[in-house]
């Protein structure tokens, strides 16, 4: 019988094989939705309540949805009158952490005073990460939202300074907090 291939993730190249028809699926993450959730996160711990952790889900992507397949999610509601600015902080600068920033931006659209402030590390070295948290700690922000390199090296970081964070791929501190 013929050879069915389903593949994980949307790399170029995975894509191309979907149009070619050498890959008939792919499962992907829902990275707009993850930078939706970290939002709704923030502001959650911001005004009181907690961060829940929460499944985004796959997406499978074939030959029928591969042209819409990142549209999607609705704006989140009932922000705080308050002005809140959040750091959000990706592993490294790579295509997947791009992703995110779409639903960043939809869930801050849809909520009047919030903000976020994006700095992604240029390389996956943990130590340019923990300078940017304190940087952006330093700065004031009302939470953090983290993917971090490595959860010891961010851990003291975020227990130094009781800030609301949440976090994929929980450090140690905020075990509670990981979304």
């Amino acid at each position: 019988g013929d050879l069915v291939v389903v593949a994980f993730d949307d790399f170029e190249d995975t894509l191309k094989g979907i149009r070619d028809g050498y890959i008939q699926a792919t499962m992907v993450q829902r990275p707009k939705q993850m930078g939706i959730d970290v939002i709704e996160g923030l502001v959650a711990l911001n005004t009181g309540g907690a961060a829940e952790s929460v499944d985004t889900g796959i997406t499978v992507v074939t030959m029928d949805n591969i042209d819409t397949y990142k549209t999607g999610a609705a704006p989140a509601e009932g922000a705080p009158k308050e002005k809140l600015v959040f750091g959000v902080v990706p592993k490294i600068t790579h295509p997947f952490y791009d992703d995110v920033l779409p639903g960043l931006e939809e869930a801050t659209a849809g909520m009047e005073g919030v903000e976020y402030q994006w700095i992604a590390p240029p390389t996956g070295n943990p130590a340019e990460q923990v300078q940017i948290l304190e940087d952006v700690i330093n700065k004031g922000v009302d939470g953090i939202g983290l993917a971090p390199l490595e959860a010891a090296s961010v851990e003291p970081v975020i227990a130094a300074d009781d800030i609301p964070a949440t976090l994929n791929g929980a450090a140690p501190h905020n075990a509670e907090n990981a979304a």
